[in-house]
C-alpha cells in the first residue's frame, strides 16, 4: 500500500506512534518501540512487506491462547502461514492440495534445506502469489480448512509477522542489536533463544498472510502485486 503524504502523516492521521532512526538498526528500533509503550503486554511485530488477512490480530491471539493451554512449555512466539516463507509455504501448499503441482514444476519441497527454492527462485515466488489470489478468498479457504489448528515447529520460523509477549522479550533480554544494515540476526537470536530455553514456536495454520518475497524476488513480486492490485487488498 502506498501511503499518501508519507508514513509520518499517515501515523498522525490514525493516531499511531511513529519512530524514525537514521541508521538501519532494526533490532534497536524494535527495542525502543517496546520500551516506549510500557503498558503493551501483547506485541505484534509486522514487517512492511506483509499482507494481513481479515481478523488477523484476533486469530493470532486465539492461536497463542490455544498453544498456551499445553503447560509442557511456554509459547515463545506465534507466526501466521506466510505464502512465501519456507515452513509456512509448505503448510499453504499442502492445505490447498498444490504439492503435486509444485513438485512437478520445481522438484521436491525441502523445508529448511539450503537448496529450498522458496528462498532464491523468483518463479517459485510468482507461482505462490498466483495461488494466493484473490487474496481474501484464499485466506478464507485456508482458515476454513485449518480452523483453529496450530503447528509447533522444531525449526526456524521467519519473523516477518509474529506475536509475542512483553514478558517473553524482556526475559530474553530484548533483541540483540547488530551492525548497521545487518538483517536477519534478530531472527536467529529469537529462534535460538526459543530452542535453547524450550519455548514453543507456534504457527497459526488458519491465519494466512502474504509476504512480498525475499530480497532478490522483490522486483518480480512487486510487478505481480501491481498487476493484480485489485485482488490483493
Amino acid at each position: 500500500m502506498r501511503v499518501r503524504g508519507g508514513i509520518r502523516q499517515f501515523a498522525k492521521k490514525y493516531n499511531f506512534s511513529y519512530l524514525y532512526i537514521y541508521e538501519d538498526l532494526l533490532a534497536q528500533v524494535q527495542n525502543t518501540a517496546i520500551k516506549l509503550h510500557p503498558r503493551a503486554q501483547w506485541i505484534f511485530k509486522i514487517d512492511e512487506d506483509i499482507i494481513l488477512c481479515n481478523n488477523y490480530f484476533a486469530k493470532m491471539k486465539n492461536a497463542f491462547d490455544m498453544a498456551s493451554k499445553d503447560k509442557v512449555c511456554e509459547v515463545g512466539y506465534v507466526s501466521p502461514v506466510l505464502n512465501i516463507n519456507d515452513y509456512g509455504s509448505r503448510i499453504f501448499i499442502e492445505t490447498m492440495g498444490l504439492m503435486p503441482e509444485y513438485e512437478s514444476r520445481f522438484g521436491i519441497y525441502m523445508i529448511g534445506n539450503k537448496e529450498n527454492k522458496i528462498f532464491y527462485n523468483s518463479d517459485v515466488a510468482k507461482w505462490l502469489w498466483s495461488k494466493s489470489i484473490p487474496f481474501d478468498k484464499v485466506a478464507a479457504i485456508v482458515e476454513s480448512l485449518n480452523k483453529r489448528e496450530i503447528a509447533i515447529s522444531n525449526i526456524r520460523v521467519r519473523i516477518g509477522a509474529i506475536l509475542f509477549t512483553r514478558e517473553f522479550v524482556e526475559r530474553m533480554g530484548m533483541f540483540a542489536v547488530h551492525g548497521n544494515g545487518v538483517l536477519g540476526e534478530e531472527e536467529l537470536d529469537l529462534c535460538a533463544y526459543c530452542m535453547n530455553y524450550m519455548y514453543k514456536i507456534v504457527v497459526a495454520k488458519d491465519v494466512f498472510c502474504g509476504h512480498l518475497g525475499f530480497s532478490h524476488q522483490k522486483n518480480v513480486c512487486k510487478q505481480f502485486f501491481e498487476e493484480h492490485t485489485s485482488q490483493i487488498k
